[in-house]
């Protein structure tokens, strides 16, 4: 059964242009997100009425199955055109996710093979199975290999070779972290996320941030909680004194299950193109699923649920979910934690297309005000 929803729109302002998002309360809009497989907007346009499924910079979208903007007919001359038009986008999801499934089974196959590696020429001679593969696999390689008994001296053989290439051999591409990604979809999005702070988060004008070093020590005492549950009372970590008593349940119910503090990358190309190396570390990677640890004074799923950081994860590493648990902490007492909440996200079809889509404002942003060291090019500036 195929369930349509239809709604009007909201108009939200961002400067002098309008965006236009579905006009639903509440939960109900992340969920329909997350769970549709095609979102398009419905327009007039020269005295024609026209569906878009393609996200754009003045509306969401999700597409798929890969629709060209439709021509709607009138309902009495085609009574049964939708109806058409989702049969052949239903077949070409599932003719994608047939293909899904045997990039899976071939990943399997090399990962039997790279069990066996011992040398970087047999690393080499994975190269054409390799290519078949998306990023996640690129990634599970990679993670195999951490576990070989002889990571270390395969790390050195490899890296050995490819510093005595030539330079001209070494494929340059831009670079872009997800936080950095973060921060400029902040600044498209909130009118409280002004230019000046943009510019002193990706210039370093802004040298300490107290709220990301509270994260960052909650999360590495999480992690290694057995050098501090015989601790007394206060926990110190970070320049920031925590309570025992509220940290210890927390860290003594959490199951650290796979490997902490992963860094991933994932190229992806720009329309013009152009070729950008997208980096993300996860606080902690187990399958196909992450955890991330954060610090709040004001819990907000909205907040979490709009992120691009947890999007590119899943892109970069193949995941299925993005769970985010967060302590929340009181506001007049910064390490007074009051709840510690959790929220899953889950991987949904057309979520690289709005990754590439902000990509591609973000460079064209970087070019034009001259942030080149944002897109890794303050060597080529002009």
């Amino acid at each position: 059964m195929t369930v349509i929803l239809i709604c009007h729109v909201t108009e939200e302002k961002r400067g002098d242009d309008t965006f236009f998002r579905p006009l639903v309360k509440g939960g109900s809009k992340d969920m329909i997100n997350q769970v549709a497989d095609l979102m398009g907007y419905y327009f007039a346009e020269n005295n024609q009425r026209v569906l878009n499924f393609n996200p754009t910079d003045k509306w969401l979208g999700k597409n798929s199955a890969s629709i060209e903007p439709l021509l709607i007919p009138h309902l009495d001359n085609e009574p049964d055109y939708f109806a058409t038009v989702l049969d052949k986008a239903m077949n070409k999801i599932i003719t994608l996710s047939e293909a899904q499934v045997q990039a899976r089974q071939d990943f399997e196959t090399i990962k039997q093979a790279i069990e066996t590696i011992e040398t970087p020429d047999q690393v080499n001679g994975l190269g054409k199975n390799l290519k078949k593969l998306q990023s996640q696999s690129h990634y599970a390689m990679a993670k195999t290999l951490m576990n070989l008994p002889n990571k270390q001296r395969l790390n050195q053989q490899v890296s050995q070779r490819v510093k005595n290439q030539p330079l001209n051999q070494l494929r340059r591409t831009m670079r872009v972290s997800a936080t950095t990604l973060e921060s400029f979809r902040l600044f498209q999005t909130s009118d409280w996320f002004t230019y000046e702070k943009l510019v002193e988060d990706w210039t370093g004008e802004r040298e300490f941030d107290p709220i990301m070093v509270r994260g960052s020590s909650f999360h590495e005492i999480i992690e290694n909680w057995k050098d501090y549950k015989n601790t007394d009372d206060l926990i110190e970590n970070k320049g920031w004194q925590w309570h025992k008593n509220q940290l210890q349940p927390i860290a003594e119910n959490e199951q650290l299950t796979g490997v902490a503090e992963v860094k991933g990358t994932m190229d992806i190309t720009l329309p013009n193109g152009e070729i950008i190396t997208v980096v993300g570390v996860v606080d902690r990677l187990d399958s196909y699923e992450a955890t991330e640890y954060k610090t709040t004074e004001n819990f907000n799923t909205d907040k979490y649920q709009s992120s691009v950081q947890w999007r590119i994860y899943c892109l970069i590493f193949g995941l299925k979910k993005v769970t985010y648990k967060v302590a929340c902490v009181d506001k007049n007492n910064p390490v007074n934690i009051l709840a510690f909440e959790q929220v899953e996200f889950n991987a949904y079809e057309g979520m690289q297309q709005e990754i590439e889509v902000l990509l591609n404002d973000f460079v064209n942003f970087c070019k034009e005000y001259g942030f080149y060291k944002q897109i890794g090019l303050e060597a080529h500036k002009q």
